[in-house]
């Protein structure tokens, strides 16, 4: 995970977020794993209370630790970030197996010893977001929109009126690319061709998107000239 959040750090312009599960063990693991996170110049962390093994935040099945030794995770974030300014953003995944009033404690008391989010994972109606943002009038809170997910699917502006700072949309993007991968197979495998099928960036296209002119114009400044009569 660590060797993915730096590539994704260096690679962009704009602040990364890491989403860092569990902290990887108990609070000395969080400490190391924070440690290396602010030394790669990432922006913030995502850090959850699920017992590990992990689920995805809206399967079945997901269970958390108790609400101390989460916010002895919290809590040993805050330390390890020291005066880097890495925002901290506190995940609950209470919600589903021990119900709404439990997680709203939870992100409570995570608030209380320093963190700078709170992120209650998948509230299951919108009024279960409505009372979420009317227990923390003065924390910023995060929404996770999931399509198909437990909680409904809201744009952006309708969360911030609801009263939410922070919102992602974290598998669009990878359902949309299943879905062209999807079609562009099904192309190929009932004709034998991917010609005629118009759902496809242009190779220039593609060279522009991975920045290959800009390598181009690097192995052109480094070129050597060889005379081949002089080896």
């Amino acid at each position: 995970m660590l060797y993915s959040a730096r590539r994704i750090a260096e690679s962009v312009h704009i602040p990364v977020v890491a989403d860092i599960d569990t902290g990887y063990g108990n609070p000395l693991n969080v400490v190391i794993t924070v440690t290396d996170i602010v030394n790669m110049g990432v922006a913030g962390i995502i850090l959850e209370d699920q017992e590990w093994p992990k689920k995805c935040g809206h399967f079945a099945g997901k269970r958390v630790i108790p609400m101390a030794e989460h916010i002895e995770k919290i809590k040993a974030a805050v330390d390890a970030r020291g005066d880097s300014g890495l925002l901290i953003i506190a995940r609950t995944d209470a919600r589903t197996p021990l119900g709404l009033d439990e997680a709203i404690k939870r992100g409570r008391a995570c608030a209380e010893v320093g963190t700078d989010v709170v992120f209650i994972e998948a509230p299951q109606l919108i009024e279960d977001l409505q009372a979420i943002a009317a227990a923390f009038e003065d924390v910023h809170l995060f929404a996770n929109m999931i399509e198909g997910g437990k909680t409904p699917v809201l744009s952006g502006q309708e969360l911030a009126e609801i009263g939410l700072k922070i919102v992602v949309y974290p598998l669009s993007g990878l359902f949309a690319a299943t879905k062209a991968m999807m079609n562009c197979y099904r192309q190929l495998l009932d004709n034998g061709t991917t010609t005629g099928f118009t759902d496809i960036v242009s190779f220039q296209d593609f060279e522009d998107i991975i920045e290959v002119p800009k390598y181009r114009q690097l192995e052109e400044k480094f070129s050597v000239s060889i005379d081949d009569s002089n080896p």
